[in-house]
């Protein structure tokens, strides 16, 4: 059995509404029905009783019978049921690390899910741990599981916002191989999922016949710590729709993560346009999403799979 509880909440753009607020507009006011919109963002612990957190040599961590996951929850201030994103952070990561990123997806119109790891997040008492991979995709897979559930629930923060038929997931390093063994894994793969976001990934491996959920990759052409080639590899192998943006200078995760660098603006625009595709199922977003213009020195673009095959950049 399953269950959940919360956390202290915080806001981003609007501070969340107390019993005695709301978040309607005054009759002066004409609601927002285009983003951006306002988002509230809280914390609430997501606690799986049906798997173990094993103890991992190292980490600090005690062995427990259950999964628990702190999960950074961004809903819009919007009217409607709206598509779901499951954020995966990477090894010594957090989902606090990526408020510029997942900012920009809310804002656009997307609940965002975020969990903190037991074993791989930066707030462990050791060292956080690449070893806890298979479960942390079976996290991902709980917490769908348990936003879905909730969003038919009188009284839930998600009760009426969620849409249960259009899921995207997205991490970074290890998060993206999490995103990958959930979307396409030989061991756990979870057919919810629509679209994919894998940034700075660590390949993993996949199941060919799966290859047809639109995926957008992003890597850096300097990433030290994870292999460029494995992941032009791995993108090459999609056969729908896919993309590949090559961050010139990004390292492994500066570009993504909240830092000053000039690929940032870029990111945010191109994935939550991504979204808005093949998520959302906008066909007025370009397919190329963005422009050269708008992309700039930043890095290339390249279209793949089942697109018609196009560079952005140079």
């Amino acid at each position: 059995m399953a269950c959940s509880d919360d956390e202290g909440a915080s806001t981003t753009d609007a501070s969340q509404p107390s019993e005695d607020e709301t978040t309607s507009p005054t009759p002066d006011e004409e609601p927002v029905t285009s983003p951006p919109f306002e988002i509230d963002t809280f914390e609430q612990t997501f606690v799986d009783d049906t798997r173990a957190t094993p103890a991992i040599p190292g980490t600090g961590v005690d062995a427990s019978d259950d999964r628990s996951l702190v999960t950074t929850v961004r809903i819009p201030r919007v009217e409607g049921r709206l598509p779901l994103i499951v954020f995966s952070h990477g090894v010594d990561g957090h989902p606090d690390k990526f408020v510029r990123l997942l900012d920009a997806w809310a804002a656009a119109g997307y609940v965002v899910a975020a969990p903190a790891f037991p074993l791989s997040n930066a707030l462990v008492p050791g060292e956080a741990s690449v070893f806890d991979l298979q479960e942390q995709s079976g996290d991902v897979s709980f917490l769908i599981d348990e936003v879905l559930a909730a969003s038919h629930e009188p009284g839930s923060p998600f009760e009426g916002v969620v849409d249960n038929e259009r899921i995207g997931i997205g991490g970074l390093s290890l998060g993206a191989a999490t995103t990958y063994t959930t979307a396409f894994g030989e061991c756990c793969t979870d057919d919810r999922v629509d679209a994919v976001v894998a940034l700075a990934g660590l390949a993993v491996p996949v199941e060919p016949d799966r290859l047809g959920t639109p995926t957008f990759v992003g890597h850096s052409d300097d990433d030290p710590l994870l292999s460029y080639d494995s992941a032009v590899e791995l993108y090459e192998g999609f056969t729908g729709p896919a993309y590949m943006l090559t961050v010139f200078g990004g390292q492994h995760a500066w570009a993504y993560e909240d830092n000053d660098h000039p690929a940032g603006p870029v990111i945010d625009l191109a994935t939550t346009r991504f979204w808005d595709r093949y998520l959302r199922g906008d066909d007025e977003v370009p397919e190329t999403l963005v422009t050269p213009e708008e992309l700039g020195d930043a890095g290339t673009l390249e279209l793949g799979g089942d697109l018609p095959p196009e560079v952005l950049g140079g």
